[in-house]
């Protein structure tokens, strides 16, 4: 998805015009217009997804970074639907680790799952549980890693991750 990245591998953003750009174009792509699944009463798709890029081409939704230690327990991103102002971080803010690699299938992934969040909160699905918003936030990165990188490397990749998809899938089935 284009972004510069150091010798490190984390992003380099000219701006946060262009940060959200890559996101967009992320959640319009064909890997993340595959994503169709309803959950919980969520219904997470190409239409949403689009919807969301559009938001955040119009300014509605902010793409921002911040370093790690600035994330809860280490994540690799935050959707804050409200304002926090001891964060510094304004309300429908999606944040994501600086460190994260968008030009990585895995680091594509993690963002598509912090746009799900948003997602959710778009179509102001309040009566959705937060469980369900984060098991379908956590099926929506894996199907997409899966659309991108195929079965194989998806099962190798998956193996490091196991017991969280084993959690999340026993709270589905």
């Amino acid at each position: 998805l284009g972004a510069t990245s150091s010798s490190e591998g984390a992003i380099t953003m000219a701006s946060a015009r262009e940060l959200s750009r890559q996101v967009a174009d992320l959640l319009r792509s064909d890997h993340a217009q595959r994503i169709d699944f309803h959950l919980g009463g969520l219904a997470i798709g190409p239409a949403q997804l689009r919807r969301l890029a559009d938001a955040i081409d119009d300014g509605l939704v902010r793409i921002e970074t911040r370093p790690a230690a600035e994330l809860e327990d280490g994540a690799f991103g935050e959707y804050y639907a409200a304002a926090d102002t001891s964060r510094h971080v304004k309300a429908n803010t999606i944040l994501l680790r600086d460190s994260l690699n968008l030009n990585t299938s895995k680091g594509r992934a993690f963002a598509m799952h912090e746009c799900v969040h948003a997602t959710v909160d778009m179509t102001r699905a309040t009566q959705t549980r937060a469980l369900a918003e984060e098991v379908a936030a956590s099926l929506a990165e894996s199907l997409y890693l899966y659309q991108e990188v195929g079965q194989r490397q998806y099962d190798r990749w998956t193996d490091q991750r196991a017991t969280y998809y084993q959690e999340c899938r026993s709270l589905v089935y």
